[in-house]
Order: structure tokens, then sequence, then C-alpha cells
């Protein structure tokens, strides 16, 4: 097939234009994942209550806060105590963190307190879940002694996003 040169020309300039416009409509329209990405992250400030499901905590529950940090830390504070630690999206709604808080009893640090959990972040990003462990450690003569482990379920709602 023989396509003279102002046919080949024209459907060069067809298919130029196409690319055009649908770079231009890429550009301006709505990606849903780019539409919600700011939706879709823990950044921000949390209210959260902790239920303790098993463990010497069994039955009680803890209030605190949970602020998630663009750079992939957290702070969090529980009863006073304060802790310090990581977060990380693991998929599009998944989450996964880890903190430490350090124990004082009468100005002497007894111990720490490690939580570990994985969660579920909502579709509109204003509430999550979250399951794990909180395990305390003491501070002995010998050396740290784990004595005790927490299984734990979390609900936060999100009350600052970042920026805010």
């Amino acid at each position: 097939m023989n396509m003279t040169r102002s046919r080949r020309l024209f459907i060069g300039v067809v298919i130029l234009g196409v690319a055009i416009c649908a770079s231009v409509f890429t550009l301006f329209s709505p990606h849903p994942f780019l539409a919600h990405a700011d939706a879709r992250t823990l950044e921000g400030t949390w209210n959260v209550q902790t239920y303790f499901v098993s463990g010497p905590l069994t039955g009680q529950t803890k209030q605190g806060t949970i602020t998630y940090a663009a750079d992939g830390t957290l702070t969090s504070e529980t009863d006073g105590i304060a802790g310090t630690g990581t977060w990380s999206m693991t998929s599009t709604l998944g989450f996964h963190y880890e903190f430490t808080e350090q124990i004082y009893k009468n100005g002497r640090n007894v111990g720490y307190v490690t939580v570990v959990e994985n969660g579920s972040l909502s579709k509109n990003a204003k509430t999550d879940t979250a399951g794990g462990t909180g395990t305390f450690t003491a501070n002995t003569p010998n050396g740290p002694l784990p004595t005790g482990a927490n299984q734990e379920t979390a609900t936060q709602q999100r009350i600052k996003k970042a920026g805010d």
C-alpha cells in the first residue's frame, strides 16, 4: 500500500493533535489518586483511644494523641507519657507505626513500653483502626527485662491535618 506524502502528513498531524489533547486533558483533569493524595496519609494530629484486649491491662481504655509528621516520625502522648517513633503507609489505606514511651516512677526511669501496630485508614481519611502489641520492658540491674505485653486495638480520629 503506497500512501501519498500529503496523506502521511495528515495522519501525522492527527496523531500529534490527539497526543496533545490527551496531554492537556491529563494535566488539567483531577486524577482519582492525586485528588485524594493528601487525604490518604496519616500526616497530622489524631485523638487515640486504645483498648487493651489481653495482658496486664485487659479491659482498660487509655486516651491520647499521636502526631504523624511528613518525614515518617511520630510523637505520642498518653496519660502524660510522651513517646517517639516512626510510621509509614504500607498501601493506599494501610499503615504501620512503632513508638517507645519511657516510664518513670518517682523521677527514676523504670522501663519503657514499645508499641507496634498495623492499621487501616478509612476511605475519607478521618478515622482509622489499628491493632498490635505494647510490650513493657523493665530496667533491672542485669539489663532490660521484658515483663508484660498487651494486645491492643486503637481507634483514631483526625483532629488536625498537616499544614492546618
